[in-house]
């Protein structure tokens, strides 16, 4: 009787501690289901502000799964794309297919660490728009095969076209810059460095472009010592003032420049324009040379004048010493 109530009691205790360790159990559970509801709200907050779509591709079963927002960037209803990566793969613009494949290969092997990639998408009705997909491999089998993989898709045709006009831009102002007879200098005040340079410049340094960037703009042009500039340092205005421009082996070129203050991508530059006025300054020199011949003709015709008056006034006077009548009529 004694061993069957010791018995009942050490099952009595058994069962409590169960029971408490079960308790305990739901009462971490439920508190781990709220923080992945709470991580799961956040997930979803960060996606929907950043209007990315979700997918999850399996690569054994070849399951594609993806959410509701990236159904609608690809212009689809939920459950309209089939949920195979097969199917994804066809809705990658023929054109970018074997790169975009090509690529995930290459980081499912390791070839390369990050899987960031901007491609084409053709849309439901057809039309194209361009996507990036971000993405992380997140389980893998035994011998390190990927198994699993997640990611996020986001629209980006709008700065896909932003930055198309840019380098559209860009390039219409390389060709005017490339084109024109005039030295062109871009400098970035900040450093006091050449940014940028035009063909007509490079050929009157002696330089080339690639030669030129990167140094102090005052090697080149202006030479000044270091914050002594008169734009940066001492806020002159520079309008067709006569300056020099250095060429590679140290001859001193005469220019007249104008500098203006220009923004390019949210950053000043200093963008300086000049003509090699190394001709009009010679023609001034022989014009300047000549005018001071013509003023010492000029004096030297005078004088002789003077004297040959001088000389007919004189002979007039022993003419009439002489009792003889004047040769010369003299205009005073």
């Amino acid at each position: 009787m004694v061993q069957v109530e010791e018995y009942s009691k050490n099952l009595e205790s058994k069962v409590k501690e169960c029971i408490f360790q079960l308790e305990k159990s739901n009462k971490e559970l439920r508190l781990r289901e709220k923080e992945l509801m709470a991580h799961k709200e956040s997930l979803e907050l960060a996606l929907k502000g950043g209007n990315l779509g979700l997918w999850d591709v399996n690569f054994q079963t070849d399951a594609f799964t993806y959410d509701e927002r990236q159904a609608k960037i690809l212009g689809y209803a939920m459950g309209e794309i089939e949920k195979t990566h097969q199917a994804w793969t066809n809705i990658i613009h023929p054109d970018d297919r074997e790169y975009v494949l090509a690529k995930e290969k290459s980081y499912k092997s390791g070839a390369i660490h990050d899987y960031e990639i901007e491609f084409r998408v053709v849309k439901k009705d057809g039309s194209v728009i361009w996507v990036a997909l971000n993405g992380a491999i997140v389980e893998r089998d035994e011998q390190g095969v990927p198994l699993r993989m997640v990611g996020t898709l986001m629209d980006i045709t709008q700065r896909k076209k932003l930055y198309d006009a840019l380098k559209e831009r860009e390039k219409r102002v390389r060709i005017i810059l490339d084109s024109i007879n005039t030295g062109i200098i871009i400098i970035d005040p900040d450093n006091r460095t050449i940014f940028d340079i035009n063909p007509m410049t490079a050929e009157m340094i002696g330089l080339t472009r690639e030669e030129v960037i990167g140094k102090k703009c005052h090697e080149f042009i202006c030479p000044r010592k270091d914050n002594d500039c008169p734009i940066i340092d001492h806020g002159e205005k520079i309008d067709k003032a006569e300056r020099e421009l250095i060429t590679a082996d140290r001859k001193s070129i005469p220019i007249l420049k104008t500098v203006v203050r220009v923004n390019f991508g949210g950053k000043d530059y200093l963008l300086e324009n000049f003509v090699d006025i190394t001709d009009s300054k010679r023609a001034e020199k022989e014009m300047k040379q000549h005018m001071a011949d013509l003023e010492d003709f000029n004096r030297l015709t005078i004088t002789r004048e003077e004297k040959m008056i001088e000389l007919k006034d004189e002979i007039n006077q022993l003419l009439i010493k002489l009792g003889k009548e004047k040769k010369y009529d003299i205009v005073e």
